[in-house]
């Protein structure tokens, strides 16, 4: 029986690329979205940069440092990038979904978490706190998320297509929708999920200070 040694392939991105992206920031990749509702993002991000840069992503299993969530999200977006584009090499079916979709995920995905680690006096965040504070379980908690979007579709006019609302809904896991007979979570809801565990189960210690 013959042996084959695996070589490693060619590097397709240099080096200094690699090093610029590992230091892009929250907004330096919100600025570089290709989506028509880029400018929606770039709001969404100013009204609550404040908080992103202050509360963690987590109250105990990653990033729970301060400003850890704008940390969490950054690296949540390099992570897709590289699984992105190494997607595109090595795939001979088209990939269902932009990169664009993928960020609009990552954005949306932990809503909630904007506002109820935030001070209980800062009206961004007391009424959101409020319906934290008398949620009786989880499914109530993870309601919160979709408040938040809803109050950022009627006062920014965020959308959400079908899909990306699936990433979000998905991102975490198919939980108790799980069917074996279908396939509940989307492809980009997979992608986002991929970058979201990446960051909060692998490299949930580090990247402070990069969001």
């Amino acid at each position: 029986m013959t042996s084959t040694t695996l070589k490693p392939p060619p590097s397709m991105i240099s080096e200094s690329y690699l090093q610029q992206l590992e230091h892009m920031s929250l907004k330096d990749w919100l600025e570089s979205c290709q989506d028509p509702r880029r400018s929606i993002l770039l709001r969404i991000y100013e009204h609550y940069r404040d908080l992103l840069h202050t509360v963690p992503a987590s109250s105990s299993n990653h990033q729970v440092w301060r400003g850890g969530l704008a940390d969490h999200l950054s690296a949540m977006c390099r992570f897709a990038w590289h699984d992105h584009e190494l997607f595109k090499v090595i795939g001979e079916i088209p990939i269902p979904y932009t990169f664009e979709n993928v960020l609009m995920g990552i954005f949306c995905h932990d809503a909630e978490k904007f506002v109820v680690y935030g001070p209980k006096d800062d009206p961004r965040c007391a009424p959101f706190l409020a319906l934290a504070k008398n949620a009786a379980g989880k499914e109530e908690k993870e309601q919160i998320k979709w408040d938040v979007l809803a109050y950022w579709r009627s006062e920014f006019g965020l959308e959400l297509t079908e899909d990306e609302t699936n990433a979000v809904k998905y991102t975490h896991g198919e939980g108790s929708d799980y069917s074996p007979n279908q396939r509940i979570m989307s492809p980009l809801a997979a992608a986002v999920g991929n970058a979201d565990r990446a960051s909060a189960r692998i490299f949930f210690n580090y990247g402070q200070g990069l969001g």
